[in-house]
């Protein structure tokens, strides 16, 4: 650990502080802004309530400072520290001495407010230390940490409470600890393969969150993470944007309340909590708490108080109200017992809140709903009624997985068919499982028929095109296919896609799913809606119109939307033909102009062909023909007619000559087995740039294959092949070389071993290349009297000397046989009769 101290550099500028009421803020990196994001409390849809620009800035290393209520980045740009106040107002503060090489995405303001903690990673994604900045005396001394492995931190966020450190490896897709003194990096969990995460931030209840993308990069979504096992849990999804930071205040004063049960009947009693989190880190006396209960509901327990305030039920009829509450550092938990009357069925809304607070605390603090995604929305009881007495239910369970069957919305007066008076019973096979009800307003019997199934299940869109590829002014058909393996049917549902300009939906070919096209669309906008998804795959069929759009490659993508919101209430369509999740590609064909001319060259001797296919599909050429193919043999100006389109296109070919190469040889040579001979042809070439390739049917029979005169030797007959070429054309000839294999062995019939010099030895001789195998000479009554094996041809003393074991044989008549192997591995027996004379 070592520290660099750096001067403050200051501009003068005057920031105005952000109040402390648990803002979310994220850092956008396409477009240079730091906004304020809420989960909307009606859709439960992530969007921006307020925007705070960054004149040719872009932060990331976010975080929320409790000692002056500013955000603090580091500019990626520069490395340099940056403030943005509630004006919009941002300052640079100069550049604390962090290293120019990495770069500092991580980051967040230390509890106390004393450090900016950021992680400096190499280019190559590695996280190289932990830089801690400190803010207190405008020095900006930085002490470095060093951090080992291969981690690669998308951000980091400190526990409000605990001082704990938490932080994203986007390298290895894991939940961690980071221990802050040491950089040691402590893996919690690895997350889902569908989901991303780029920022992290907590609440003034010491819960931890996460900013990313979800369904494959399709969704962004909000995630609640468990600080205990690292375990993320999508809560709420929306429209892509490009975060690329995120930052909270946790230091303030919140309420949550919710009823448990959320779901009960009439004449029974709910249970009401409300958990008040002080994250000022200060005492906070004075404070009120009032709560409106729903008409019909009434307080008749205090479970839990720490406050020791009483409530008052009496000053307004239906409101509970405590005054002068002091609400000291940390969390803490306020339980009413809550009598709900014999009251219609319904959901019943209420919003309790803390008044009193300061300034700069939002002077009222509303509650939150802890059940739901939304910021700041209502507490809610849902009051159910049966008209029935007996109501039934259909199920569908995974193999080897586990259905909780949920009583809860029936209140706490209930009983299983086994005895269980349990809220969840857990279902794991087939079966009827019933549940009877009993309040002093309601009697009711509950059936759940459950049955089990295998599984994974899906919903998704594919989006092809027949044909994929038109030209302008013609129809083609727009296919959605349509998979639902999600176990149930999905009602409700709308498939939209916005086409270009240009494009417009005809109608409907084919549709199996039901519901209708929206009303008072443009025509390039295709919007079904209403329509019943069953269990299975289908396809809607919608006749399009290609109109006089410029050719190229337009992409589609479809949407189904409707769908539940845990399964992402959207889908986007897929091109079933590529391996990524993409788009999908219509190709529209033609040319920008109606008169194309095309330059070509034809080579001597050969025949070209114009093909105009990729122009057109219907053809006029000059002569009357109407092929895509035209063939021509000499230069000249061709041309020809396309029909397709919105447009006749005029097409000219200027075919020139080419610089032409010749070969040419005599078309046969003869050969005796054995025997080279040298292979001329005749080379003539318009060009400098010239290659020879000839064609050795036997393998090896050729010195070189791309000389101008290889030498040949084939041991039969062949024809070898010759392409000569230069940067334009080629042209070929062949050669055929007949082999004359007749077997050549002579052998002498008389010979006279006397010493003279002068036939001395009887020996095979041959011009061509073999050798004997073996050589044996017998007398006229079969004693043998030489043997050899192994010699060569045309060697005398390899022939028989007229000895017999180291005598003179007698003269007369005598037999000879051998074994000869010739050059192409054949072999042949000859014998003759030979005469020795003294």
């Amino acid at each position: 650990m070592f520290v660099v101290p750096m001067l403050l550099a200051t501009t003068g500028l005057c920031q105005a502080p952000f109040d402390r009421t648990g803002q979310v803020f994220l850092s956008l990196q396409n477009s240079n802004e730091v906004v304020k994001m809420i989960v909307n409390p009606s859709s439960f849809v992530p969007q921006f309530n307020a925007t705070y620009p960054l004149p040719n800035v872009v932060l990331d290393a976010i975080g929320f400072r409790k000692t002056d209520n500013l955000i603090y980045g580091i500019s990626p740009n520069n490395n340099h520290l940056f403030t943005v106040g509630a004006d919009g107002v941002s300052q640079d503060l100069g550049a604390p001495p962090l290293h120019n090489s990495l770069h500092y995405l991580a980051g967040d303001v230390s509890p106390d407010g004393k450090e900016l903690v950021s992680i400096g990673s190499s280019a190559a994604h590695t996280d190289v230390h932990l830089a801690k900045t400190n803010l207190e005396n405008g020095s900006l001394s930085t002490v470095f940490v060093q951090m080992g492995g291969n981690s690669f931190m998308a951000d980091i966020a400190f526990d409000p409470y605990s001082g704990q450190l938490y932080g994203y490896d986007q390298a290895n897709r894991n939940m961690v600890k980071i221990n802050s003194a040491s950089g040691a990096v402590t893996v919690m969990h690895q997350l889902d393969a569908a989901h991303e995460i780029v920022g992290l931030y907590f609440d003034s209840f010491g819960d931890l969150h996460g900013y990313g993308r979800a369904v494959n990069n399709i969704v962004e979504a909000v995630f609640d993470i468990d600080k205990n096992t690292g375990i993320e849990t999508v809560i709420a999804t929306g429209p892509l944007n490009s975060p690329s930071d995120a930052a909270s205040c946790p230091f303030s004063i919140e309420i949550r309340a919710a009823f448990e049960p959320k779901k009960t009947l009439p004449c029974t009693d709910a249970l009401l909590n409300y958990t008040i989190a002080n994250g000022s880190g200060e005492p906070r006396p004075g404070v009120s708490f009032v709560h409106d209960l729903p008409t019909g509901m009434n307080l008749c327990l205090v479970y839990a108080n720490p406050f020791g305030t009483p409530v008052d039920t009496t000053s307004v009829p239906g409101r509970l109200r405590m005054d002068g509450l002091n609400l000291p550092p940390g969390i803490k938990l306020l339980s009413f017992k809550i009598k709900v009357n014999d009251i219609p069925k319904g959901i019943y809304k209420s919003q309790p809140y803390l008044e009193n607070l300061p300034q700069n605390y939002g002077l009222v603090s509303i509650a939150d709903n802890p059940a739901t995604a939304g910021f700041e929305d209502s507490t809610i009881l849902k009051v159910n009624r049966f008209d029935e007495d007996s109501l039934f239910n259909q199920w569908l369970v995974c193999l080897g997985q586990t259905l909780i069957l949920d009583a809860s919305e029936y209140g706490t007066s209930f009983v299983w068919n086994d005895g269980s008076t349990n809220s969840h019973y857990e279902v794991t096979q087939s079966g009827i499982y019933t549940l009877d009800i009993g309040t002093t307003c309601e009697e009711l019997i509950v059936r759940h028929d459950v049955t089990a199934t295998s599984c994974p299940f899906t919903v998704a869109l594919y989006q092809v095109f027949e044909p994929d590829s038109i030209f302008g002014c013609n129809n083609t058909v727009f296919s959605f296919i349509l998979k639902n393996d999600s176990g149930e049917k999905r009602e409700q549902v709308e498939l939209t896609e916005t086409m270009p300009v240009g494009f417009s939906l005809e109608g409907i070919v084919r549709n199996p799913f039901g519901g209708s096209l929206k009303a008072g669309l443009t025509p390039n906008v295709i919007a079904i809606e209403n329509m019943t998804m069953p269990i299975g795959t289908d396809t809607i069929d919608l006749l399009v119109h290609v109109g006089d759009v410029p050719p190229g490659k337009y992409r589609f993508r479809g949407m189904l939307s409707g769908l539940p919101q845990l399964m992402g209430p959207t889908r986007y369509s897929d091109d079933p033909f590529t391996f990524s999740i993409d788009s999908s590609t219509l190709q529209v064909l033609g040319t920008l102009e109606d008169t194309l001319a095309l330059d070509t060259i034809i080579c001597l001797k050969q025949k070209l062909v114009l093909d105009a296919s990729s122009f057109g599909t219907s053809f006029l050429w000059e002569d009357g023909s109407t092929e895509h193919r035209f063939v021509v043999e000499q230069p000249g100006i061709y041309h020809v007619t396309l029909f397709d389109g919105c447009e006749p296109v005029e097409l000219y070919w200027d075919v020139a000559p080419a610089n032409s190469i010749t070969v040419t040889s005599v078309s046969t040579l003869n050969i005796h087995q054995g025997a080279e001979i040298v292979l001329k042809p005749l080379i003539q070439n318009q060009e400098d740039s010239l290659l020879i390739s000839w064609r050795d049917p036997l393998g090896n029979s050729l010195s070189c294959l791309d000389c101008p005169k290889p030498v040949a030797m084939p041991l039969q007959n062949t024809a070898y092949s010759v392409v000569v070429s230069n940067t334009t054309c080629a042209d070929s000839t062949t050669i055929e070389l007949l082999v004359d294999a007749t077997r050549r062995v002579y052998a002498p019939n008389v010979f006279s071993p006397n010493g003279d010099g002068i036939n001395d030895y009887f020996f095979l001789q041959s011009p061509d290349f073999s050798k004997i195998h073996s050589l044996q000479i017998t007398g006229r009554w079969g004693n043998r009297v030489f043997n050899s094996v192994e010699s060569m041809l045309n060697v005398p003393i390899s022939g028989w000397d007229g000895l017999v074991n180291g005598k003179e044989a007698q003269p007369g008549s005598y037999l000879w046989q051998a074994e000869i192997e010739f050059i192409d591995g054949k072999k042949q027996a000859i014998s003759g009769e030979v005469s020795l004379f003294r």
